[in-house]
């Protein structure tokens, strides 16, 4: 099985009663001959007739893990018990006692539940109780059981807000690493959180997986097998770590019980493929390390060792809150105002994910409501945050934006300056991190907020271009932000000489070349090595040119011009999903022309970037837009 996903059976699968009445061991052997390499040990399924009975003595315990362990199988000891109270405090009585049995088992992991955590994760205090308990179980059988929580079906330790929240804690108070995560898949229907969304915001703690699905809704919902052809279990599996071992949770037919058991054992291990790292408890301690976030120094310690599911873009930049008048004329006189979040390179992450790419951003926020209301955003648009900094010294940005009727582009007003964003460097790089990903776009206001942030913009697109990815760049001028006109133009070129893929606006592009035609515009660019430009027209829609080809593709018919904000990025969500697709050119400035028309009828920069089923329906309801070949 040295290649092969490390598959679990949980007692409880075979039956709680069976299990009550037989005694752990004897499913142990069912879950061997049913090819498992693990047997997760329920505590709450003992009995003092059926079973050891962890109250009457440890040795029982012990003598329990060394017969799993002479079937050839290591074990997990999980107990009902919480890790935080539920005034959420540290639990350490139940701590000490779970690690104390775990290790008298001889266990791999020792499982919790979460509990009443709040905010405060008392993480020395947990990571000396570990290092206490592993001197006590010195020379014991194996090692110390890795900590793990899981989420649970109570809105008290189950939801998605009090894991990330766990996780960042642990990070700023130094002790990233000290616990990892069970996470159950079907657990979290009983919150109402999609699986996927928890998986894009948590999979960098996940160490044990817990598979099965649910059916049924509120009191009547039950835990299931996941059916042969549910795509989204699938897709949660892809998106979490690949090589840490999967728990079979679901009930089996009791009327096939063995059969049953073997037969998901071999599914689940050809759903998920092949393992490709060490095992959990070697590599993920290690990886969580890197979860830390900038506190009062700043310095931030990246460590991407720990196998997770390639991206397909990378981004950066700076997101900001942003308040969006509630009514029309000038800011001053503006009294209610509606909060969104704001960000060029941010939206068309956001754009990405809603088609169903995995996308990664990279920044930094304050350590303040707005950086938090920035970071809720990402995890519910399920993006990538590995690699956003919470930082201390310096606050997240914000800007108001007035309410206009005539379509005219709106009044903005930016409170960014010194903003936690505006000190994105180098020390924010990552190469583990970026140079899987397939694709990475910028845009020209990260380099323009800072020149530290400049000098990373630079170095993405140098390694990524070395490393044979693809880039695409959409100018977004913000002449306030640079220090002249001229160190704006010379800046923005030489980075667009970096990229795949250029994406001006005429105007943009007449300022950064001196040109006016589109056709002269697209030619500046690939003459300095860009593969295709393509020249936003407005409402005419796009000209795109390449060595080989050059056409006009027609812009979509809108109505009414709600709000221009966010035009721009909503066509390049357009072309760049087309083209990472495998479509063609043309295809994709039709979609950037769909797209970009869809976020100007709404109010709000990315409120109007369509999921998957709706740019599909719209697709299929009149195909791409004509070209008209110059």
């Amino acid at each position: 099985m040295a290649d092969a996903v490390e598959i679990v059976i949980v007692a409880s699968a075979f039956g709680m009663d069976a299990v009550r009445a037989g005694g752990h061991l004897k499913w142990a052997q069912a879950a061997k001959r049913a090819g498992a390499v693990g047997f997760e040990v329920r505590r709450e399924l003992f009995t003092s007739e059926g079973d050891a009975n962890p109250d009457a003595a440890p040795e029982q315990l012990h003598a329990l893990g060394a017969a799993i362990a002479e079937l050839g199988l290591w074990s997990v000891f999980s107990t009902p018990a919480s890790l935080y109270t539920p005034h959420g405090r540290l639990d350490t009585d139940a701590l000490r006692l779970a690690l104390d049995e775990a290790a008298a088992l001889g266990a791999r992991f020792v499982k919790l539940q979460l509990g009443g955590f709040i905010h405060d994760a008392e993480g020395a205090a947990i990571a000396a109780l570990v290092a206490q308990r592993a001197q006590r179980a010195h020379g014991a059988r194996g090692a110390q059981p890795r900590l793990v929580v899981e989420n649970g079906q109570l809105a008290q330790g189950g939801s998605l807000a009090q894991f990330a929240g766990l996780f960042d804690a642990l990070a700023r108070e130094g002790q990233a690493g000290v616990l990892g995560m069970t996470f159950d898949i079907g657990n979290w229907a009983w919150l109402d959180v999609a699986p996927l969304d928890a998986a894009m915001r948590l999979a960098p703690h996940v160490e044990y997986i817990h598979c099965k699905t649910a059916a049924g809704e509120g009191a009547r919902r039950f835990p299931v097998a996941p059916a042969a052809d549910d795509t989204q279990f699938r897709t949660v599996l892809e998106r979490l770590p690949r090589d840490v071992p999967r728990g079979i949770e679901f009930p089996f037919d009791a009327s096939r019980i063995e059969a049953d058991a073997a037969h998901y054992v071999g599914w689940l291990a050809k759903v998920q493929g092949k393992r490709s790292g060490q095992p959990a408890t070697h590599r993920s301690a290690a990886h969580s390390k890197a979860q830390q976030h900038h506190s009062t120094s700043a310095t931030q310690e990246h460590s991407m060792d720990h196998p997770h599911p390639t991206l397909d873009v990378i981004t950066y930049g700076e997101a900001m809150a942003m308040f969006v008048a509630a009514e029309t004329g000038p800011l001053a006189g503006v009294g209610q105002f509606t909060k969104r979040v704001a960000g060029a390179d941010l939206n068309v992450a956001i754009g990405l994910a809603r088609l169903g790419f995995k996308v990664g951003w990279m920044s930094r926020v304050g350590d303040d409501s707005f950086g938090q209301y920035v970071r809720d955003t990402l995890t519910k648009e399920g993006i990538d945050q590995r690699c956003v900094s919470t930082d201390a010294r310096y606050p997240t940005g914000f800007q108001l934006k007035s309410k206009n009727d005539d379509g005219s582009d709106p009044a903005v007003e930016y409170f960014r300056k010194g903003s936690a964003a505006s000190h994105l460097s180098l020390a924010d790089y990552v190469a583990d991190y970026v140079l899987p990903a397939r694709h990475l776009h910028l845009t020209g206001v990260a380099p323009a907020i800072s020149a530290s942030s400049r000098e990373l913009a630079f170095h993405l697109a140098r390694e990524m271009r070395a490393a044979g990815r693809t880039i695409s760049f959409d100018p977004n001028l913000r002449p306030t932000l640079w220090p002249s006109r001229a160190a704006m133009v010379e800046g923005l070129n030489a980075l667009a000489a970096l990229a795949d893929w250029v994406l001006p606006g005429i105007g943009e592009g007449e300022i950064l070349t001196g040109y006016t035609q589109p056709e002269d515009i697209a030619s500046f660019y690939l003459e300095r090595g860009a593969r295709g430009v393509i020249v936003k027209l407005g409402a005419q829609g796009a000209y795109y040119r390449t060595a080989s080809d050059a056409a006009v593709i027609v812009g979509q018919p809108v109505a009414k011009v709600v709000d221009t904000v966010g035009a721009g990025d909503g066509f390049a969500v357009g072309v760049i999903s087309a083209l990472l697709e495998g479509r063609t050119l043309p295809q994709a400035v039709a979609r950037g022309n769909r797209i970009g028309s869809l976020a100007i009828q709404v109010i709000g920069d990315s409120e109007g970037l369509p999921r998957r089923a709706e740019l599909d329906a719209l697709e299929r309801a009149d195909g791409s837009r004509a070209a008209s070949v110059i």
